[in-house]
């Protein structure tokens, strides 16, 4: 059987204990354990993802520890932690949503658990998916799932997080659409685009076209997403007087 090197650790590999990235590099099955339960699948992954995501890990256990259990016992209310779901908390005060997974343990008990904490601005997917199968006794089994994905996020910025059932996900992307002041009007944004296009089709300067077709962009943007200035500010700041 084929062996490869490690590119993380180093260690030679047998054909069973390795995964082959998408770039072509390798990863042993060790080091893979040290990733979030999250990031899957890694042969999806390049290593340049893995890198990303080890220091995402880093950096995602300091500030859960140091930001989001002192807010666990905060009196505050302002300061309370909102929990969407197992394992998906907001630090609404602070900008910030931590994903928080365990590898290994039995039910509840032991493992050990792997932080990613994200700025709430760079949030722009949150979708529902749901699976079904059929158990060994031939009943059909539906597995329901949130699918996150995040702007200028280094490491894992793309996952899915399995939930109870669809409610837990209406409920969580009414939270979010609150939280970014959206009210998704596909049919308005699609009126805004068709501006676009008229304005490109009529005589102008192409500066004039150029700042009015940005405007619209923009505008169009902040009606699908919603505005994140403030939120990023206040994410920025929290990392900011953790990490210096």
């Amino acid at each position: 059987m084929a062996k490869h090197v490690c590119n993380h650790c180093g260690a030679e590999v047998g054909l069973l204990q390795q995964i082959k990235m998408r770039d072509g590099n390798y990863i042993c099955r060790k080091c893979a354990g040290k990733t979030h339960p999250l990031f899957v699948p890694a042969n999806e992954k390049t290593f340049s993802m893995f890198q990303e995501h080890l220091k995402q890990l880093e950096t995602g256990k300091v500030l859960y520890e140091k930001l989001f259990v002192p807010r666990k016992k905060s009196a505050d209310k302002a300061m309370q932690l909102d929990r969407l779901s197992a394992g998906i908390e907001v630090a609404k005060d602070i900008g910030l949503l931590a994903v928080v997974r365990k590898r290994g343990g039995f039910f509840i008990w032991g493992g050990t658990p792997y932080y990613m904490v994200f700025r709430l601005g760079d949030l722009f997917r949150y979708e529902y998916s749901s699976e079904r199968s059929k158990s060994a006794d031939g009943k059909t089994q539906v597995k329901h799932y949130i699918q996150f994905a995040f702007w200028d996020t280094p490491g894992c910025d793309e996952f899915r997080v399995n939930i109870t059932n669809e409610r837990t996900y209406t409920l969580a992307a009414k939270y979010f659409n609150q939280c970014f002041g959206i009210q998704r009007d596909v049919r308005s944004v699609g009126d805004m685009f068709r501006g676009v296009k008229t304005l490109m089709s009529k005589d102008a300067d192409n500066k004039a076209k150029e700042g009015a077709v940005e405007e619209l962009t923009q505008t169009a943007k902040i009606q699908l997403y919603g505005d994140r200035t403030e939120w990023i500010a206040k994410a920025n700041a929290a990392i900011q007087s953790i990490t210096g």
